[in-house]
């Protein structure tokens, strides 16, 4: 099919077949200059979610212009496993940018995710004004603690921490990892070639905390040692923390303390809030000079931008909905900038389930976008902030139910699970 972008150019769009994933990685090289064309290639060719997934690609007289790819995955959500559709790899050669080629193929990726009745989309984002105009909201907040080993606590419980012995522990992690997906948004389900390639791939080193009577396996933390700075100056990343009991905590940090006479600085990746209490000392390792009676501590980062492809089967999908123990009903009005018309639903919610239907007969009605939707659906922020900020207009009643509706932790995938 064809689409006229805003600029005039025809760009006609297709689906990549099997076979095509060098000339899909040349284009992803020469749109990033990241990793190398044999790097894209495996990722095209390896990666479970672009086989469960959808490729498109463009052309603009006749020639390849980019390709853009949905990996099917599988995502928390308050809990529950979700399917997710992660847009990743979004890549224009050079000479065909501001043509409207990525315009063409978002929408055509979005257009097959709605044929198909799909509830949630993500992507991280290059800029995030961008990805606004396609109805994406950010909803991940990352803190990136950089700080001396002498600054976490320090614990006599980190002597229960073995080195991680790949091969043997995986079992291990692997089912630490399950355990700590409970009750949360964000943590995806990985098979093998998410632990092998994205995983351990990303962090290769690691440690395990084992209660010291039962010698059961509690947490463990994954990290890898960049190749600059050389020692004396090295620096340990750690990209994944997971304890499953306060002690695995406690040894877990009491063992990234201890090793102040290796490593300068430990980086740690934590949701909102999450790093406050790991600390006995601020300011960054790496920082400047305190300023004032503010000393810096941590990066807030903006991790994944997410939207509601489709609104009634997201709400339907939300465990939360189904709990609120509530009788409501409520209207939602919902503009979306890739639809034309706004979208209209009557929300009814029950004691054990919630019910979507097109429709404005509710009288206590929400008028928002699909962007701000999207970030109180993942508790990325509260009807409340959206209404100060004149994004969300409408009966304060259905906004507190809404808010029900939605309960959960905020989204928060972490480090080794970018896509």
């Amino acid at each position: 099919m064809s689409r006229r972008a805003e600029t005039g150019t025809i760009v006609t769009l297709r689906r990549a077949e099997h076979g095509e994933s060098a000339y899909l990685a040349h284009t992803a090289h020469r749109a990033f200059h990241a990793s190398t064309e044999a790097g894209w290639e495996s990722w095209f060719r390896e990666h479970t979610g672009v086989q469960r997934g959808d490729t498109v690609v463009a052309e603009v007289g006749g020639r390849r212009a980019g390709n853009a790819t949905a990996l099917g995955l599988t995502m928390a959500l308050a809990g529950k496993d979700i399917p997710m559709w992660g847009v990743a790899a979004v890549s224009v050669a050079p000479e065909y940018r501001q043509r409207g080629v990525a315009d063409a193929m978002m929408r055509e990726l979005l257009a097959w995710m709605r044929s198909r009745g799909e509830a949630v989309t993500l992507l991280y984002a290059f800029q995030l004004g961008y990805y606004r105009r396609f109805g994406y909201g950010l909803c991940e907040r990352v803190e990136q603690l950089r700080v001396r080993p002498s600054q976490l606590p320090r614990s006599s419980l980190r002597t229960n921490v073995t080195a991680m012995v790949p091969g043997k522990d995986m079992d291990t992690l692997r089912a630490l990892y399950a355990r700590s997906r409970a009750g949360t948004t964000g943590p995806l389900a990985r098979d093998d070639y998410w632990w092998d390639a994205r995983a351990l791939g990303g962090a290769p080193e690691g440690v395990v905390y084992r209660d010291p009577v039962r010698g059961e396996a509690q947490g463990y933390a994954l990290w890898k040692v960049p190749a600059q700075p050389e020692f004396p100056l090295q620096e340990m990343h750690v990209r994944e923390l997971v304890a499953v009991s306060p002690e695995a905590h406690e040894g877990l940090l009491g063992f990234l303390a201890a090793q102040g006479e290796q490593y300068t600085m430990v980086t740690l990746w934590t949701a909102p809030g999450a790093s406050v209490p790991w600390l006995v000392e601020h300011g960054v390792a790496d920082g400047p000079t305190p300023w004032r009676r503010y000393d810096p501590m941590a990066l807030v980062c903006a991790g994944a931008m997410a939207r509601l492809v489709d609104v009634a089967a997201a709400l339907r999908l939300h465990p939360s909905a189904a709990r609120t123990g509530l009788r409501a009903t409520f209207g939602l009005d919902v503009r979306d900038p890739t639809l034309e018309d706004i979208l209209h639903f009557d929300v009814n919610l029950t004691p054990d389930a919630v019910e979507v239907s097109p429709g404005s007969r509710a009288t206590e009605r929400l008028a928002m976008g699909v962007d701000g939707l999207s970030q109180v659906f993942l508790a990325a922020t509260s009807t409340a902030a959206l209404r100060a900020s004149g994004r969300l207009q409408g009966s304060p009643q259905a906004a507190a139910w809404l808010e029900r509706a939605c309960a959960g932790d905020p989204l928060f995938l972490g480090a080794l699970n970018a896509f």
